[in-house]
């Protein structure tokens, strides 16, 4: 689930990390779920997509993002109470809000604004779009929040620092049907080295608590060593401030030389290890460059780290900007790059959805082969891409898996190269103009030579304006013919063009 937080909100756990902590509650035994250092909420939400329940939560955090998404899901408070006061200029971010998510956004909105001071050419920018398009962003973010919000509603959330979380919670009369996981703050001065001072501007009764210290962090989790309480934490760089008695039960690459731990106190028999793709030089395979291809060609797909896609992407599209996905691959035509392409599986594993999403897919732009994007879409729907997305996601090979779905701004009604290997299933018209396209398409049962063969029949013919090289010839109409205009006009009726095109 989208929700504001990727903008707003530095988050510390990694999303593998996350998912996993919701497999470690046992909601038969379970019947409180104490999150403190809550954060974006984004194990608070995985756990409650997995298990439902929100009213077992009992979140807490000391920062105002936390507190806003808390108490607009906490039946108990109302916005009102955090007292927050947007002061002068900054009023624009919330002016104009109808409703409380959209005024609670507008919050948010000023918090990172004051929180992006312009040191550089780049926050510089962000300011000055945040401070244009502050009514757009707002709405955007105001989506988000009440996904969000509507998942949590009925949690409990509190305004509190974790050490009195931690005491509360080992002194519960039932501590063996409590559940326990903090991501400690891993650095001194915590959230309020970013926060801090933008919040105190705006919320005048801030919770003003000791700073916690990271060396504290295995002194306190000792409490719960010996505890019915069944404790879990993510702690960061390696083990340290894992208690000697505790289990590893996963472990996250999370840099050239960083291993962070989940935790526990008790070892439920759960483990996972998750390699991240890590920095440095991408692996190289040379770029298609307008070679021929035949219908032998050979399509071909590759799972990649996110600097060797980003690379290819890169070279394919300038200045494109950040764009993330949870998959990163290419598809290559003979050995040659012609694709980058994300995907996003994260509504499957969690069986929202049986759509894997395309998040972005940038193919390399021929002047010989004008609709080498339609290859790309029609491989992406094939029979054999959906086996090849199973064979490098064991994960998801319990689900039930439909096909492609992929949502993409333009300034038409439709979308070129989607249109005709996928349904249009929404259109929505986008501030400004143009509109926001959700393109889905089944998997089909073909292979990727019978892709090849039958894209190289229909669509290899088409050149852009401009190419002077070699060309397939049109191939021959196949089945009922166009009508011949009679009348006026006939004489004038034009014959499609041989290099008119779609854009890859």
């Amino acid at each position: 689930m989208a929700g504001p937080a990727t903008l707003l909100f530095a988050g510390l756990d990694i999303s593998p990390a996350r998912e996993f902590v919701a497999t470690l509650v046992d909601p038969a035994r379970h019947h409180r779920w104490v999150l403190p250092c809550v954060g974006r909420w984004s194990t608070a939400t995985a756990i409650v997509a997995k298990h439902g329940h929100p009213e077992r939560v009992e979140a807490s955090d000391l920062c105002l993002f936390s507190s806003i998404v808390g108490y607009l899901a906490d039946p108990r408070h109302t916005l009102e109470e955090l007292e927050v006061r947007i002061p002068g200029d900054l009023a624009r971010f919330t002016a104009g809000a109808r409703d409380e998510h959209e005024h609670a956004a507008g919050v948010l909105l000023t918090v990172k604004f004051l929180s992006t001071p312009p040191k550089n050419t780049h926050a510089q920018e962000l300011r000055t779009e945040m401070w244009r398009n502050a009514a757009a962003i707002r709405d955007k973010l105001a989506d988000g929040l009440r996904q969000q919000v509507d998942l949590m509603r009925g949690c409990r959330y509190d305004v509190a620092d974790v050490r009195d979380v931690i005491n509360d919670a080992l002194a519960a009369p039932d501590p063996q049907n409590t559940f326990f996981y903090a991501n400690l703050p891993g650095y001194k001065g915590g959230y309020s080295k970013q926060y801090g001072a933008a919040e105190t501007r705006i919320w005048a009764c801030r919770l003003i608590a000791e700073e916690f210290d990271p060396a504290d962090a295995r002194m306190w989790l000792d409490s719960f060593t010996e505890s019915p309480v069944f404790a879990a934490a993510y702690v960061h760089h390696g083990d340290d401030q894992a208690p000697p008695d505790w289990v590893k039960l996963g472990a996250f690459a999370a840099g050239p030389d960083r291993v962070d731990y989940i935790i526990g106190n008790r070892d439920p028999g759960d483990r996972l290890v998750v390699r991240k793709g890590l920095g440095g030089p991408p692996r190289q395979w040379p770029v298609y460059a307008d070679q021929d291809i035949t219908p032998e060609s050979v399509i071909s797909f590759e799972q990649v780290d996110k600097d060797t896609c980003l690379h290819y992407r890169d070279l394919f599209v300038h200045r494109l900007g950040l764009t993330k996905a949870e998959r990163y691959c290419l598809m290559l035509i003979d050995g040659r790059v012609t694709t980058a392409f994300g995907l996003h599986t994260r509504d499957i594993r969690l069986g929202n959805s049986g759509w894997v999403g395309e998040v972005f897919g940038i193919t390399v732009t021929s002047a010989r082969y004008a609709r080498l994007g339609k290859l790309f879409m029609l491989a992406l729907t094939s029979g054999d891409f959906k086996r090849w997305v199973l064979a490098n996601n064991p994960r998801l090979q319990q689900a039930e898996i439909v096909g492609i779905s992929t949502a993409s701004p333009t300034i038409n009604h439709e979308g070129k190269t989607d249109r005709g290997v996928m349904k249009l299933a929404k259109r929505e018209p986008r501030p400004g103009g143009g509109f926001q396209l959700l393109y889905q398409g089944e998997f089909r049962t073909d292979t990727l030579p019978e892709v090849m063969r039958r894209w190289h029949a229909e669509q290899a013919w088409v050149c852009r304006p401009g190419w002077d090289g070699p060309r397939l010839p049109q191939p021959t109409a196949t089945g009922q013919r166009r009508k011949k205009r009679k009348g006026r006009g006939a004489s004038t009726q034009q014959q499609p063009a041989v290099t008119e095109g779609e854009p890859a």
